[in-house]
């Protein structure tokens, strides 16, 4: 009886030391990661934003945020910082995500629904409220604007070389893949979407003006910046997205009291109209914007499903039908696509 624990020690001891030095690297790791947060966010963002569909790894982004938010979290308890955060935003988006969540729970799993329900509300609620615990600083700040205006440049580029059949620039190749995604004959960027490209594109483009307001970006690349933006607007060919952006530019013109930015919008505005005449001038572009532009196949489809939704509203009017499920219950929206 005393030959087997004699020889069973080593090996406990040796698994035991071998845990203490992970987990000593595991906190060693924590501590480099909690000494950086603003680049780890944005490096989150970035995988976010480049991650592969297909790609067997392509969880880096989930991974990128689980540790952001560990980071973030022990930094805060640290140092101290308030935490949790509650901003006014907080409780809207906090009943939101428990309704979504209350219904998931309710229906058989489905990976599908809940990656769906991380995308729409765990994630952007969680990144909310770490930014405010990272964003405390001027200097972290600004990373963020460069980093915000790096994107709308890489957008831009993007888009731009879609509109001009230049797609050997455009970096990475899967948004050319017709497999993956919506809008492939369009600029939709590493989004997979013409819709959320052309929207990050009109975000980032506000973002652009108050930099330029600032002093952050001036000269020759403010003006390539500014310029580049209704291009890609326009390459877009989604009729929301050009609409949202006149509107945009009608309010900074004609509504703004700041005479710096009624300037700046109206020389995106010439910028615009000078690209879309140069674009009426190809015989391909001009040909692929007038089909957009009295195409009546998307409008009869939402007509579809806002008629469907409001029927489903009316049929449960407070419990909601969940997550998910607008898709199995429009049956004439479904016909249509």
């Amino acid at each position: 009886m005393s030959f087997r624990p004699s020889r069973m020690a080593p090996a406990v001891a040796w698994a035991g030391e071998a845990a203490g030095h992970c987990a000593w690297m595991g906190l060693r790791s924590l501590q480099a990661l909690m000494m950086a947060p603003a680049a780890l966010f944005l490096a989150a963002l970035a995988a976010m934003l480049l991650r592969h569909p297909d790609v067997p790894f392509y969880e880096v982004d989930r991974v990128a945020f689980v540790l952001l938010a560990l980071a973030v979290a022990g930094r805060a308890v640290v140092t101290r910082q308030r935490f949790p955060v509650v901003e006014r935003a907080t409780w809207p988006m906090t009943g939101l995500t428990l309704l979504a969540v209350a219904s998931v729970i309710q229906q058989p799993f489905d990976s599908h629904t809940w990656c769906l329900l991380a995308a729409k509300f765990i994630v952007p609620f969680g990144l909310f409220h770490l930014a405010a615990l990272v964003f405390m600083e001027e200097r972290r700040l600004r990373h963020f604007e460069l980093f915000a205006l790096i994107v709308l440049a890489y957008l831009s580029f993007t888009s731009i070389a879609f509109l001009v059949g230049a797609k050997s620039l455009i970096f990475p190749h899967f948004i050319l893949d017709q497999s993956l995604g919506y809008h492939v004959d369009r600029a939709r960027g590493p989004l997979l979407q013409a819709v959320a490209n052309g929207v990050s594109l009109n975000l980032l483009g506000v973002l652009a003006l108050h930099s330029f307001l600032r002093g952050r970006i001036r000269g020759l690349k403010a003006v390539v910046l500014l310029a580049s933006l209704p291009i890609a607007i326009l390459a877009t060919m989604t009729r929301a997205v050009w609409l949202s952006f006149v509107v945009s530019m009608g309010i900074l013109i004609f509504r703004t009291r700041n005479r710096g930015l009624r300037r700046i919008g109206i020389a995106v505005s010439i910028a615009g109209t000078l690209s879309l005449l140069v674009a009426l001038t190809f015989d391909d572009q001009r040909r692929a914007l007038t089909d957009r532009l009295y195409e009546s196949g998307p409008v009869d489809f939402r007509q579809a499903v806002y008629a469907g939704g409001w029927q489903m509203f009316l049929e449960k009017p407070l419990s909601g039908w969940g997550v998910n499920q607008m898709p199995l219950r429009v049956s004439p929206a479904r016909q249509r696509l």
